[in-house]
């Protein structure tokens, strides 16, 4: 069997594999230089410059093209009749999915900018101009990291590196329950601490709440803060429930089923 794989690798896949490595990390290259520096190249009064900043931007859509015909193509190799169901079961494959979500995270982000470049030109009320600046700089913020965790796909072709993509989409995948119950569990602390601090800074809206709730599982917390709230004791006696039953019992469960996965993992 070993022999057969090294045999298929050898003489298919590995060119292939190759090439599109080194594409991927022009494109993590060119789509990185075009964040970090598009805004400075716009900004500058040298022309040369601002030239020279649509570089990267150009380079990346090159890219872009090309990834994503190579994963239309996929999308059409699958046998099933109806689009619908083609479409669940190509994105039921994990690396197909975030393959998807970094070339729509892409595209969005550089549509963004388009209508913030024809706003400008066209003069258009800077309400809208506003709007699609900051737009196009969230979704580039979420396609940076998005791209960058589907580069992982190929660190799958190297023997080390291998084994911990794996171990790593294993853990993943068998933690999913785990973490819906410690969601729901979180939210229910959430809510409960917005009620004791609606005049508090730390909990001004259930979105607070549920975020310094996920800090406090994280062990940052005043409790100073606790004097904000409009009950000392009752903010004390949940924020002991919550440290008790989620920092003590639940992360610890969750460090235990990791290492169950891990076991598994290894063994095969």
């Amino acid at each position: 069997m070993q022999t057969l794989v090294e045999h298929k690798w050898n003489s298919y896949v590995e060119d292939k594999f190759f090439f599109h490595l080194k594409l991927n990390i022009a494109l993590l290259f060119s789509l990185t230089a075009d964040a970090l520096a598009y805004k400075t190249a716009m900004a500058s009064d040298h022309i040369a410059l601002k030239i020279l900043g649509y570089v990267p931007m150009i380079v990346t859509l090159v890219l872009w093209s090309f990834f994503a015909a190579h994963e239309f193509r996929q999308w059409q190799s699958n046998s099933a009749t109806s689009k619908h169901t083609k479409t669940m079961a190509h994105l039921n494959n994990f690396w197909n999915f975030l393959d998807a979500l970094s070339l729509v995270s892409i595209f969005a982000a550089y549509t963004c900018r388009g209508l913030e470049f024809l706003f400008g030109f066209l003069s258009v009320s800077e309400g809208i101009g506003e709007t699609a600046i900051h737009l196009s700089s969230l979704v580039m913020a979420f396609a940076l990291p998005v791209t960058y965790l589907n580069s992982l796909f190929y660190l799958q072709g190297f023997e080390e590196a291998g084994e911990l993509i794996r171990m790593i989409i294993g853990i993943i995948k068998g933690v999913k329950v785990f973490l819906v119950i410690l969601i729901v569990c979180m939210v229910g602390f959430a809510a409960g601490f917005f009620i004791l601090y609606e005049n508090g800074t730390d909990h001004q809206s259930p979105f607070f709440a549920l975020f310094s709730s996920y800090t406090l599982m994280l062990g940052d917390f005043d409790v100073d803060n606790f004097r904000a709230s409009s009950s000392f004791v009752s903010a004390s006696s949940l924020f002991f429930a919550f440290t008790a039953f989620i920092n003590i019992v639940m992360l610890n469960l969750l460090i235990a089923i990791m290492g169950d996965i891990f076991d598994k993992i290894q063994e095969n």
